[in-house]
């Protein structure tokens, strides 16, 4: 049998994201690629805040992976993973910054997964990149 093992980075590449003026109300998220790359100058969200999010919802993210691991059994690959964060602390956008994981179903569904974490509110909109790495051992 083979032994999966999902591993979620442990590294946070941050960026983050600038607030937008006069928007209170969460944007309609958007779970696809990033038609551009979060730029340096934005705020980041907190590294440990993102990854305890991720260490929360690791099954759900390994899930996404061992379901389509059964049907190709040399899946691996890496999917960076943009976030961007309201004021409130709802996702506001999802999407692949890059990926080097062949199936895009793995993809959108550890997207789908990002899109309900509910992060701590905050002064301003904020971002982050993160690594999500999958292998089969």
């Amino acid at each position: 049998m083979t032994r999966v093992v999902a591993l979620v980075s442990l590294l946070c590449v941050l960026v983050s994201c600038s607030k937008q003026k006069g928007t209170t109300t969460p944007a309609t998220k958007q779970l696809s690629s990033c038609e551009q790359p979060l730029s340096p100058r934005e705020i980041t969200l907190d590294p440990d805040e993102v990854h305890q999010l991720v260490a929360t919802n690791q099954r759900l993210i390994q899930h996404c992976y061992e379901e389509k691991l059964v049907r190709n059994p040399s899946l691996h690959g890496v999917i960076n993973v943009n976030l961007y964060v309201n004021e409130h602390g709802h996702p506001t956008r999802v999407c692949k910054a890059e990926s080097t994981l062949p199936s895009q179903q793995v993809v959108e569904c550890v997207l789908q997964v990002f899109s309900q974490f509910r992060f701590a509110k905050r002064s301003e909109a904020a971002a982050s990149t993160y690594p999500v790495t999958f292998s089969a051992h």
